[in-house]
């Protein structure tokens, strides 16, 4: 039981902006029925794999039961839309004008379901010269200038999909109040997320800032959009770790922890240390090579400094703060084995959480069950 519990969603995304969206929605308690095509969603391809399943198809479908349908057919047709008369959430995330072409238009099926939300996901959107092209998560990261605002002095790419997650990320948070809307209201409405528009409102608060005021006189010279002043550092046992000072009051204490009161004054301002990060950061990494890294995040956290271990991947999976949140399960799943899964990213209520009673579905895995389910013939 969640808090969407008898809330059912029909998922009809592929990759992964929709799924993780119908995923987070699972997670938080909904029936999501996933419709695939015979050939299946693109991520059933990706590796790595095990017993036949994808990784990232896994993650990014947990919860949910899958049906095959052919949407160019009759059959399919009248499958979904059996399917979406008993749904309260319709979600696609097809290029302009295809939901219209298959007979699915959104504005036709609120037509004739008042109560129903249906959801769309476009890369660039509805409208505009780049409205029709193919689009993934690299091509949004380029378009919305984030690839050219990391550290590097030519653009480079952020290292996971990050423009994907948000998106899905944010249509679960349209959908979420469209569902309190209807409460009020008794009617559904439609909810569309644009990939471009998540990731330039993402960048916003901190990468915008010489841009925010327009009658602002113009920075000289090369505008600085790296807000951090972050400190990574390796320690003496070679494992990283990373610390900051963010206000001034911060960095006097980290100067006096470790030795170099004079400091103080010699970066005294946050724009200071952030020219001299480079500087600072191998300075403080030649003071703790005959340091531990646990030698060091003690000193460093006795004196009330904000620090953390860097941690590798492997070392995430065992740290004693990830353990003590209960944010990574392990599940045993039929045909898998021993399968992680990540707590919801929102917890609602204090008990403890639990693992979505469904992994991911093999293909077409409960198409007889759910096709039955609304009184049509299994062919």
């Amino acid at each position: 039981m969640g808090p969407l519990d008898g809330i059912n969603v029909l998922d009809l995304g592929g990759v992964l902006s929709v799924p993780y969206a119908a995923t987070l929605l699972a997670e938080l308690g909904a029936d999501v029925i996933k419709v695939e095509s015979r050939d299946g969603d693109q991520l059933r391809g990706n590796h790595p794999m095990h017993c036949g399943m994808s990784a990232m198809y896994y993650n990014a479908n947990r919860g949910k039961r899958g049906i095959v349908l052919d949407l160019k057919s009759d059959e399919g047709i009248r499958a979904v839309h059996a399917l979406i008369a008993k749904a309260d959430v319709v979600m696609e995330n097809w290029r302009p004008g295809v939901a219209e072409r298959l007979g699915l238009g959104f504005d036709e099926l609120r037509a004739r379901h008042p109560a129903l939300i249906t959801a769309s996901v476009r890369g660039f959107g509805s409208a505009g010269p780049y409205a029709g092209q193919r689009v993934y998560d690299p091509i949004i990261q380029g378009v919305s200038s984030m690839a050219s605002t990391q550290d590097e002095d030519t653009p480079q790419l952020v290292t996971n999909l990050l423009p994907d997650k948000l998106t899905s990320m944010s249509l679960a948070q349209g959908i979420l109040a469209a569902l309190v809307q209807r409460g009020r209201t008794g009617r559904g409405d439609h909810v569309e997320v644009t990939m471009l528009d998540t990731a330039i409102s993402f960048l916003w608060p901190d990468m915008m800032q010489a841009d925010t005021f327009v009658d602002a006189p113009p920075p000289a010279g090369k505008v600085e959009r790296n807000t951090r002043v972050a400190q990574i550092l390796r320690a003496g046992d070679g494992k990283w770790l990373i610390c900051t000072a963010t206000t001034n009051s911060q960095w006097a204490q980290l100067c006096r922890t470790i030795g170099q009161p004079e400091w103080i004054e010699k970066f005294p301002g946050l724009d200071d240390r952030r020219e001299a990060r480079t500087t600072i950061n191998d300075q403080l990494t030649a003071m703790f090579q005959d340091s531990t890294r646990d030698q060091v995040l003690t000193l460093f956290s006795d004196a009330d400094i904000p620090c953390g271990p860097l941690n590798t991947v492997e070392e995430m999976l065992t740290d004693p703060q990830v353990q003590a949140n209960d944010v990574i399960r392990e599940v045993e799943r039929p045909g898998l084995g021993i399968v992680r899964e990540p707590a919801p990213h929102v917890r609602i209520g204090t008990e403890p959480w639990q693992p979505t009673r469904l992994g991911a579905p093999r293909l077409g895995e409960h198409t007889e069950e759910v096709l039955a389910e609304l009184g049509l013939n299994v062919s």
